[in-house]
């Protein structure tokens, strides 16, 4: 194996890292969403809780004490619990991200780790992290220096 196809993996390594990082803007997506889900169910409460209702209020006085435009929120069991069902969803769902791009950068690594490996055998590798690019560059002992 020589320089060049080391060049080819690590650019397929890169290739896989993007992925991940793809992934992780997806999973942040889906934690602020979750986010805002909690504090709707949290301001959906709070309305419920401030409520001075003896008992279960009719339609009519809940359009009267909150308007029209947020009734529909004011179902508020089946409102709070799809709230919770939404976020508690998301949240499992960003769980099995966060998995996947783990798995993902895991498996980047061994591929290029193998790689030098399978080139020159035993050589020192140095792993120098890139703020600007949030990814490692990689020095081989024989100088080689490989950019994210």
């Amino acid at each position: 194996m020589n320089n060049i196809k080391l060049e080819e993996i690590w650019k397929s390594r890169m290739e896989l890292r993007n992925e991940a990082k793809s992934l992780s803007n997806k999973r942040k997506f889906d934690e602020e969403e979750s986010l805002k889900l909690y504090l709707e169910y949290k301001d959906v409460t709070k309305m419920e809780n401030l409520t001075t209702f003896s008992s279960k209020p009719s339609i009519d006085t809940l359009i009267k004490t909150y308007g029209n435009d947020t009734f529909e929120k004011l179902n508020f069991h089946d409102y709070c619990d799809a709230c919770i069902i939404s976020a508690e969803n998301l949240r499992i769902k960003n769980i099995k991200i966060s998995k996947e791009i783990r798995d993902i950068i895991s498996k980047s690594d061994d591929i290029w780790i193998k790689a030098v490996t399978k080139c020159y055998n035993n050589i020192t590798i140095k792993w120098t992290y890139d703020e600007e690019k949030n990814d490692f560059s990689c020095e081989l002992e024989n100088g080689e220096i490989y950019l994210p």
